[in-house]
């Protein structure tokens, strides 16, 4: 940090920050690669069975159509065993609970995030808890720089979660209209189908083109709607606004602490803002783990 010399205990908590925020990147790049990967091999299936059933009624076709769902089948059982999604938001846990902890150590508080942070949760993350109690063993900060901590933490998060919450609502945005625009295509074949019957039925290679766009479209859709729903891009545009909307209202209260004079009473005052803030995004950050823990990455049913 600039304007102040971290003691050993401080750069081993940044440190550990560090690496857990890095193997959260890491299991999450996976997680979101399987995730399209599986969509993407699923669509293949349903479109080789379309394509069975209208066009092309060979053997070699179910026998692609098996081989796609052997690959599907591998797939979800290596990342099951990786554990890659869990263990994606398990570090990205970790990683919150160290960051608040090495901010509010910055600032001179002695509270522990393990007091704050998935107290009502899972028993399988009672190891995040232990881990962050850990750090209440290091001796307290000799010298307390909270208004280091707001000017590092809450203007940076601030950015950090008005920027995510856009690019989500973007995604949300463009998954939705792939979305409709496959079911527009759906509905489109239908329409066609029906008015023009009897020109397609003098014609048998256009209907059975037309029969398979209209049985692909609806499928299309659904995986479109599937991938919004796994990775929760709605859910976490809501969470990132959420977090920004926190991390702005506590920059408004920092702007006008900086306007009184440099006394102890401005430092408690800022304390008392990082304390409640950082209590305020381990909340939202337990919320957030929990919810996308319940969309686990799974074989498309139907």
């Amino acid at each position: 940090m600039p304007g102040v010399e971290p003691t050993d205990d401080d750069q081993e908590l940044g440190t550990a920050f560090a690496y857990a925020d890095r193997l959260a990147a890491h299991y999450q790049r996976i997680t979101h690669r399987v995730l399209r990967l599986t969509l993407l091999v699923a669509a293949l299936m349903a479109v080789i069975f379309e394509v069975y059933a209208e066009v092309l009624p060979l053997r070699a076709v179910p026998l692609a159509y098996l081989l796609c769902f052997a690959l599907l089948t591998l797939i979800l059982i290596w990342h099951r065993r990786l554990d890659a999604q869990g263990r994606y938001l398990d570090y990205r846990a970790l990683a919150e609970g160290l960051r608040v902890q090495y901010y509010w150590r910055l600032s001179g508080l002695t509270d522990n995030t393990s007091s704050s942070y998935l107290r009502k949760q899972l028993d399988e993350l009672r190891w995040i808890r232990e881990g962050l109690r850990a750090t209440g063993a290091a001796p307290p900060p000799s010298s307390a720089r909270p208004e280091l901590a707001l000017k590092c933490w809450v203007h940076g998060q601030a950015d950090y979660y008005a920027t995510h919450a856009r690019l989500h609502q973007r995604r949300t945005v463009r998954t939705g209209r792939w979305s409709q625009a496959s079911l527009t295509v759906g509905l489109v074949a239908a329409f066609c189908l029906v008015v023009l019957w009897r020109l397609l039925e003098r014609f048998v290679p256009w209907h059975h083109w037309t029969v398979l766009i209209m049985g692909i479209a609806p499928i299309s859709a659904a995986l479109w709607e599937t991938y919004a729903e796994r990775i929760g891009s709605r859910t976490q545009a809501n969470q990132y606004a959420r977090f920004a909307t926190i991390f702005l209202r506590a920059e408004r209260l920092i702007n006008r602490l900086e306007l009184e004079p440099p006394t102890p009473s401005r430092r408690q005052n800022e304390q008392t803002l990082l304390r409640e803030l950082g209590r305020e995004a381990l909340i939202e950050n337990a919320d957030w783990v929990l919810l996308l823990r319940d969309r686990p990455i799974a074989l498309p049913k139907g």
